[in-house]
């Protein structure tokens, strides 16, 4: 006997889905510097300075003002939006930079039907704040699963992610390994040289800032159209769908910080200490993350199986919806109580 699931509509709207706040600690966002540091002006005056006898050291101490208080531990609240439905093990969907959860409309009740699925418009996206004095560092958007697990009383989770949401999902199960089993990651990957040059620009400290006021509906289709293999899949419906949620100046600037401070070094050269296991669904005519990437993660996963899905581009789940859902009920078995 069947048990029948009851669950909302899949729209991404701010009044269909659900809020929880996050208390996200400032102190803890760190923006990798992607330019040469430059020597500090107090480094510089120290060098340049004369040397100083002991006797003047002693007396300059004893002049100098008691050091100042430790500065308090501060938080920022953040608002992140999401969808709930299903029971069963939590399994955490994580999109990639410039979409929403609207990306898992093809997916999302139909894996409810198996796990407790959780879809989640990552800070800054879709309709979660526009946070202004978060990073947008892959640390930070990784330490914002954690907490949204942890505000959902949700110890332990399975994680889907799509391209950079593929990086933030093997970033937290090197990270978190208590906090997570099994992960699928499709096309997964950073920033290359064979996406456009509206999103290269975007990874420019001198061009973001014009890219992101540039990007208008007419650059995401183009961006959808270049990322699939089957056009048929880019309707006017879909190109307004995505641009609804990054039209707006925060979102666009979410954007475009979320690229310009991906850094996923640390992460590759660590892959090895990921001990879960892994699946990575590659599309066959992928142009953006190519196959020798996805070998690169093979050889160094530890536990990892690689499926390639022929006839479709990076957007894999856009175009193969079922081949999706067979491969995560394949790699994550369903739970039975």
């Amino acid at each position: 006997m069947s048990l029948a699931l009851e669950v909302k509509p899949f729209v991404n709207s701010e009044h269909t889905g659900e809020y929880v706040e996050i208390q996200f600690p400032l102190s803890s966002s760190i923006a990798p510097e992607k330019a040469p540091k430059r020597k500090s002006p107090r480094k510089a005056a120290k060098e340049a300075a004369p040397p100083v006898t002991e006797e003047e050291g002693e007396a300059a101490a004893e002049a100098a003002p008691e050091a100042p208080p430790t500065p308090r531990f501060e938080c920022e609240t953040i608002r992140l939006h999401y969808m709930e439905a299903g029971f069963g093990e939590p399994l955490l969907l994580v999109h990639t930079v410039g979409q929403s959860m609207y990306t898992w409309r093809g997916q999302f009740q139909r894996l409810s039907e198996y796990y407790r699925v959780i879809a989640v418009d990552l800070v800054g996206h879709g309709y979660s704040q526009r946070a202004m004095d978060f990073s947008y560092s892959m640390e930070d958007h990784v330490e914002s699963l954690r907490l949204l697990l942890d505000a959902l009383n949700i110890q332990s989770a399975h994680l889907v992610g799509f391209s950079i949401g593929g990086m933030y999902a093997l970033e937290f199960l090197r990270k978190y390994p208590a906090r997570c089993g099994r992960a699928l990651v499709i096309n997964p990957g950073g920033i290359t040289q064979e996406m456009p040059l509206m999103i290269r620009m975007m990874d420019n400290a001198l061009f973001g800032g014009i890219a992101s006021r540039l990007f208008g509906i007419k650059t995401v289709r183009t961006l959808l159209e270049e990322s699939c293999f089957d056009l048929t899949v880019v309707t006017d419906e879909v190109v307004r769908e995505y641009f609804a949620t990054a039209c707006d100046p925060g979102g666009r600037r979410a954007i475009q910080q979320s690229i310009y401070r991906y850094e996923d070094e640390a992460l590759l050269a660590q892959l090895r200490g990921i001990d879960k296991p892994v699946c990575i669904l590659h599309g066959e005519e992928d142009k953006w993350h190519t196959m020798e990437e996805t070998k690169l993660m093979r050889a160094a996963l530890p536990d990892v199986v690689v499926k390639t899905v022929r006839n479709c581009g990076h957007l894999l789940h856009e175009e193969k919806p079922d081949k999706l859902i067979t491969a995560i009920l394949e790699h994550i078995p369903v739970v039975v109580e």
